[in-house]
């Protein structure tokens, strides 16, 4: 019964409060890097209810190397800056985690050739993701080495 909705940057055509949860996923790079940020997360939390969702690339040494190799160019947007950004325009980040070590990459990611299929192999590679997550996740070096990032952030309601 949800009603998803996409949009542009340049002004979300929605009501004051009429949403409850915005997903940027694979976006706040875009606007970091192509718009006015501040003046479009403040548009976010014009429309915004409850809360934002942010995931995108992670642009870690070996992400941007990647991107090189293969000739993609995109703007970036590190965890550490969307969270000042959101910060900036009224929300509380609540969770912050990394993810996919392995599996972006074999798969293509979005630009790229996949270099594992999608069977019991690529089901293989998506459970040995989830390990060496966990064990960078133990060490502290998720942030270094995870492919992406996920943000989750709560609106700061005035009393």
């Amino acid at each position: 019964q949800a009603d998803l909705r996409v949009a542009s940057s340049e002004q979300l055509d929605f009501a004051d409060g009429s949403i409850d949860t915005v997903i940027l996923k694979d976006t706040i790079h875009h606007v970091y890097g192509e718009a006015d940020i501040h003046q479009f997360l403040m548009d976010v939390k014009r429309v915004c209810r409850k809360r934002i969702i942010i995931s995108d690339p992670n642009p870690t040494t070996i992400l941007l190397l990647a991107r090189k190799l293969i000739r993609h160019r995109d703007p970036v947007c590190s965890p550490e800056q969307a969270e000042r950004a959101i910060s900036k325009a009224g929300f509380k980040l609540v969770h912050r985690s990394f993810g996919e070590v392995l599996a972006f990459p074999l798969s293509g990611g979005f630009v790229g050739r996949p270099m594992v299929p999608n069977n019991v192999i690529g089901n293989m590679v998506l459970s040995l993701d989830s390990l060496v997550e966990k064990a960078l996740e133990c060490v502290r070096l998720h942030h270094h080495a995870c492919w992406r990032y996920l943000l989750v952030a709560d609106l700061e309601r005035s009393v």
